[in-house]
């Protein structure tokens, strides 16, 4: 007489019990994808990008032109892109833009450098910081290696020199920052 087993498996028995069934996957990546999209709109807020798109978002031609620079590093108001960033300069402007998986409520910029203010470094770090004129909340402190790409544009913005002190013919004054 043959045995009958009377014991019953929950789960077929051609199925690993160890291996996690595919909606727990589905569930992880639409939970990671939703923190990742909430993390981002919070960076956008918080640095002061998602101002400086709405009034330089949507650069249009000057994506492409001008000198280049990849992974670029910059702390924008309280945001820090380390290695983050695109920056080209061109006669017209600054364009910037963050890499790809940053791109959610981060809009690439075109700046015009007539919309740019330099200020006196104050504090930590070696480089100016950046205003802009239609958004002075915002600001952006670019590395030393970005900031070189930058120098020759900024040179005489605001009767300023390249380090945002106030230049007072052949001399440069440092006694009080430039607003």
């Amino acid at each position: 007489m043959p045995v009958v087993d009377s014991v019953r498996t929950p789960y077929p028995t051609d199925m690993d019990p160890t291996e996690p069934p595919a909606a727990f996957a589905l569930v992880f990546v639409l939970s990671f994808a939703a923190i990742w999209t909430f993390v981002t709109w919070i960076a956008s807020r918080a640095s002061g990008w998602h101002r400086l798109g709405q009034r330089y978002g949507s650069p249009g031609p000057f994506a492409s032109v001008g000198e280049q620079m990849r992974f670029v590093s910059a702390q924008i108001g309280w945001g820090n892109y380390g290695g983050a960033l695109e920056l080209r300069a061109s006669a017209s402007g600054l364009y910037l833009a963050p890499i790809w998986v940053l791109r959610p409520f981060h809009p690439p910029l075109f700046i015009p450098w007539s919309e740019i203010e330099v200020h006196r470094p104050q504090g930590r770090g070696p480089t100016p910081w950046l205003t802009f004129r239609s958004v002075p909340e915002a600001r952006i402190r670019f590395s030393q290696r970005a900031f070189a790409l930058l120098q020759h544009h900024l040179r005489g913005r605001n009767g300023t020199d390249h380090r945002g002190r106030k230049a007072t013919g052949d001399t440069v004054s440092r006694s009080s920052p430039v607003r």
